[in-house]
């Protein structure tokens, strides 16, 4: 069963909002140009039925590093919900890398990540 979830990035520093379907085999690419590996559902979180949105400000130095981020809104209050926000937290924290000859972007941007229980296939 293949997780399925969306990401909606946004920049503070420009409107300039997009939305992407997500599921384990893909990469996602934040709007500062990062491109991160896709985060799993933690097993805990699927069992738990656990969903929610994370939400998650970082900052992105002018050598396209992150040098910062915190975490604006949480999946929710339950163990599992938190979870949630730790892989997104780890997830730009660490699995995001800016690609070789790419235009860094320098600022602070908005990631808002919405967990969704992957669908069971549908019997016909």
């Amino acid at each position: 069963m293949k997780s399925r979830c969306c990401i909606v990035v946004s920049s503070l520093l420009s409107a300039a909002t997009a939305v992407a379907a997500a599921n384990a085999s893909e990469r996602l690419v934040l709007p500062s140009g990062h491109v991160c590996s896709a985060l799993q559902y933690p097993e805990a979180a699927l069992k738990a039925k656990a969903e929610g949105t994370t939400v998650l400000l970082y900052e992105v130095r002018s050598d396209g590093s992150i040098s910062r981020s915190m975490l604006r809104a949480s999946a929710g209050k339950t163990r599992e919900h938190k979870m949630l926000d730790r892989v997104v937290a780890t997830m730009v924290g660490s699995s995001c890398r800016i690609p070789a000859g790419q235009e860094v972007k320098e600022g602070a941007f908005s990631l808002e990540y919405n967990w969704r229980l992957p669908q069971e296939p549908q019997t016909q």
